[in-house]
């Protein structure tokens, strides 16, 4: 027989535990039929491991910890297929009551019958993704259409058409990021987006440049660390440095001032760590001559 105050100390002790699981995400996905599920993470381009688990009685795996999930695009990672599936993990939502299921297709689609509950987040972001493939699903059958079709009249209007499916994407995204501001899924989306160049100076290559060049940060959130932990920083950074500045030490400098001093007004400690460290290692392993000069820049003024 337990006595009163064993059965106290066992009920808090289970309390306690419940408070201290920052995150608990369950998964469950028919048709895969290992025992292990690893968790991983992005951070920039590259792919880490936070979590492995194996399935439990009920047929589920469950991820849980006592942190919770620094927010960015997180992965599931079958064995030993090693194909995925990304969802989000968003600072601000309860980590506690995600739940996630999916089917395996074919060894290696686990997209199509992808369902998240617990995470309106998700939820937006599983309906855009689901928009976009419908959208290249007509696509590609417009495409068929107008190089099959003999009609001139006919081909211009299946040619009108597909052009028409890019405003209905750009509509589209205006609208998830208008009425999703702050949240991931929107500094996401806005993020992948190019600045437009005004129409009145694309005839002059030189004003575009620089004017491209000037703009190129203007839709990234460079206050939101989240985006830390998805490639698509990492591929503007790249973009930015390689293709938009002179690959010469003063043009870099310069650049990385005119960048670091915007992120800097951000407020974002994490971001400017982020970024300087990155830039600074770069640096540091480049056999470029001359380019030790951007290194001892970045060190002696961050």
């Amino acid at each position: 027989m337990i006595k009163p105050i064993l059965l106290l100390l066992l009920c808090i002790g289970l309390f306690n535990d419940a408070i201290q699981a920052q995150y608990n995400i369950q998964v469950k996905i028919d048709n895969y039929e290992n025992d292990t599920l690893i968790l991983g993470y992005r951070l920039g381009k590259k792919t880490y491991v936070r979590d492995t688990t194996i399935r439990n009685k009920k047929g589920h795996f469950v991820f849980s910890g006592s942190e919770s999930m620094n927010g960015g695009v997180y992965l599931v990672l079958i064995k030993p297929q090693n194909t995925y599936f990304e969802f989000l993990v968003p600072d601000e939502e309860d980590q506690k009551s995600m739940q996630i299921s999916t089917k395996l297709l074919n060894g290696n689609d686990m997209n199509t019958h992808l369902k998240i509950t617990g995470s309106e987040e998700n939820q937006i972001f599983l309906d855009y993704l689901s928009f976009l493939r419908d959208m290249r699903k007509k696509d590609t059958e417009l495409s068929t259409s107008i190089s099959s079709e003999k009609n001139e009249v006919k081909k211009k209007s299946l040619q009108m058409e597909r052009e028409g499916l890019s405003k209905q994407v750009g509509d589209y995204q205006k609208n998830m990021i208008d009425q999703n501001k702050g949240r991931l899924c929107a500094n996401l989306i806005q993020a992948s987006q190019r600045p437009v160049i005004p129409e009145n100076i694309r005839s002059d290559r030189a004003k575009a440049f620089y004017w491209y060049r000037d703009h190129f940060w203007d839709n990234v959130d460079l206050a939101d660390h989240r985006l830390i932990r998805t490639p698509i920083l990492e591929e503007k950074l790249n973009e930015y440095i390689g293709k938009l500045l002179v690959q010469a030490p003063d043009s870099i400098i310069q650049g990385l001032d005119v960048l670091i001093s915007k992120i800097e007004k951000g407020g974002n400690e994490k971001m400017f760590q982020y970024v300087a460290a990155e830039m600074l290692n770069k640096y540091a392993k480049s056999k470029v001559i001359c380019m030790d000069a951007v290194y001892v820049h970045l060190g002696e003024k961050y």
